[in-house]
């Protein structure tokens, strides 16, 4: 029996008590795999090859179990996918945009050409699966392994972007001791606000990384990797400085009285006078408004901050297009190369069939001359 016929029959065990494929569409099963065309499901032998037709779209497929299948191509797009198990599974250009596979099992799958688009990758073990061409754009990479995963240059380049932006905006969401961080450009990345408790960062270039504000007391890293930092070798005084347990600014707010309604400020601010230490004018009371506006007018806007990443964005995605170029000239340099290598092997052999002729020639003509005497 096919790989369809398999997924044909199981599909008839499923659906078989008392109901037709119609009531399958209507109703909502934990796993579903329904043709586009009801009557070609129904009247389709088992060995049919109609694989094609199968949609996994936005259906709920929770804690299946798909090891080792091959299910390249397919639509996973907006699907339940918590706990999947997707071990050694052929993956290669499958659509999991904004499927939430939670806890998933992905490990030696190959995922080639794959989309991670939006999608929530929580806890996702991706160990030593293959992860070539792969989009990471948006998605949410909390406690994911990608450790021992294998990527390339524009897979790592997406997985950097990533990175840079849960850095900035999400810091919580970034599990570093779970990332292959020696793929990563540690000095585009914002670590100031990322839990950096208890990382490896044996291997990983830090030229250019600011360490002054890193809390690195509790990570593995060496004074070599501290001089490329600060650029120069690291005093006793500078290492016991640079190591020591950074504490994080937290003052306790004064509880007093909250005028954010009294100036309006459309619910962006939350500014508060504590009355109970002083006395308090209306003179005061219109200061401290004052600076409430000017201090709200130096902080920047999320429109502004948005502004901002999408013009980053736009500047690595030239900056992927140039790597692609770069890619594709060297490509082409390298093909030219062996063609050149090939002809000028194929014309040292010539040259040498050529002298093995000329040589042969002489042998011929000196022996017909000793005959001829």
């Amino acid at each position: 029996m096919t790989e369809f016929g398999k997924k044909h029959q199981k599909l008839k065990n499923m659906y078989s008590v008392s109901q037709n494929t119609q009531d399958v569409l209507n109703e909502s099963h934990s796993w579903q795999a329904i043709a586009k065309n009801v009557e070609e499901f129904q009247n389709s032998k088992p060995d049919d090859k109609i694989a094609d037709d199968i949609v996994y779209v936005g259906k709920v497929l929770q804690g299946g179990n798909f090891s080792g299948e091959n299910l390249q191509n397919s639509d996973f797009s907006g699907s339940n996918m918590q706990e999947v198990n997707l071990t050694n599974a052929n993956l290669q250009n499958v659509n999991f945009t904004g499927a939430d596979l939670s806890g998933a099992d992905l490990s030696g799958a190959d995922l080639t050409g794959a989309v991670f688009t939006g999608a929530k990758l929580i806890g996702v073990n991706f160990t030593g699966a293959q992860l070539h061409g792969v989009k990471f754009e948006n998605a949410d990479i909390q406690d994911a392994i990608l450790l021992d995963a294998d990527l390339d240059l524009l897979s790592i380049e997406d997985l950097q972007e990533l990175v840079e932006y849960l850095a900035k905006y999400y810091p919580y969401k970034l599990n570093l001791t779970r990332l292959n961080l020696t793929l990563l450009d540690l000095k585009r990345i914002d670590l100031t606000q990322v839990n950096l408790r208890g990382v490896d960062f044996t291997g990983c270039d830090f030229t250019g990384v600011n360490i002054y504000e890193l809390d690195l007391s509790e990570c593995i890293i060496s004074p070599a990797q501290i001089a490329q930092a600060i650029g120069h070798q690291p005093t006793g005084l500078e290492l016991e400085k640079i190591l020591a347990p950074k504490r994080k600014n937290n003052k306790k707010k004064n509880k007093g009285i909250d005028l954010s309604d009294f100036f309006d400020f459309e619910g962006r601010g939350n500014f508060e006078w504590d009355a109970t230490k002083s006395s308090i004018g209306m003179k005061d009371l219109l200061d401290k408004g004052k600076n409430a506006v000017k201090n709200l007018k130096k902080k920047e806007s999320d429109e502004k901050i948005m502004d901002n990443f999408d013009k980053n964005k736009k500047e690595i995605e030239n900056e992927k297009d140039e790597l692609r170029k770069e890619l594709e000239q060297r490509k082409r340099e390298v093909i030219e190369q062996k063609r050149e290598e090939y002809f000028k092997e194929e014309k040292l052999k010539s040259n040498e069939q050529l002298r093995e002729k000329i040589k042969e020639t002489k042998v011929n003509i000196m022996s017909g001359s000793s005959r001829d005497r």
